[in-house]
């Protein structure tokens, strides 16, 4: 505070309209603009830092499997009710697995109505809107050639107490879209297969 009353005293020391007194107090207002900024920019840096944090933790003292879609079609999502994630649910948590998450590079509005267009209740989505998640586990692509940014590529996990015991991932990764949305590996019945045998 006393920092801001010398200045105010220094601003206002000649009462003078002075071309100086003008130019001291657009001075005045840019660096008070840019502390402002400043401020700003850190607590939503640190709310971010907060979310990737808590997205991690989340992970911790379970026996979980991620199953992360791109969000590009309903055809080749991983918890489609045609596919083998949600019928088999109930084999997979018999293997002793805690939680199964979906999460996605979408905001929790699509992930909620996903949900619910689907009558998804046991796999927990979630949404992972700024893409942060998923550049940190290194899964972020572009894919812009479908007019959908940044998404993530196809990847699957078995995660023990935060650690990774298990991973697969489609193959091909790229950023140009020389794929045909691959689903081979991160098949729920590859993870159940896995899971069986040991």
């Amino acid at each position: 505070m006393k920092l801001f009353n010398n200045i105010y005293k220094f601003n206002n020391k000649n009462k003078l309209n002075s071309f100086s007194h003008v130019i001291r107090r657009v001075a005045l207002l840019s660096v008070s603009f840019g502390l402002f900024s400043i401020l700003i920019s850190s607590f939503i840096l640190s709310g971010f830092k907060e979310e990737i944090k808590k997205k991690i933790y989340d992970f911790s003292g379970h026996y979980n499997i991620s199953n992360y879609s791109n969000g590009l079609s309903f055809k080749n999502s991983p918890i489609n009710l045609s596919d083998g994630l949600y019928a088999n649910y109930n084999n997979i948590k018999d293997t002793g697995i805690d939680e199964v998450y979906c999460c996605s590079v979408n905001d929790s509005y699509v992930m909620n109505a996903w949900a619910k267009k689907m009558n998804i209740s046991n796999i927990k989505l979630i949404p992972d809107g700024s893409g942060l998640f998923t550049k940190y586990m290194g899964m972020l692509i572009a894919k812009d050639q479908n007019g959908f940014g940044q998404r993530s590529w196809r990847y699957m996990a078995i995660i023990n107490d935060g650690v990774v015991e298990k991973w697969w991932q489609e193959p091909g990764i790229n950023n140009t879209g020389s794929d045909n949305d691959p689903y081979e590996q991160t098949t729920p019945e590859n993870c159940l297969e896995y899971l069986l045998k040991k």
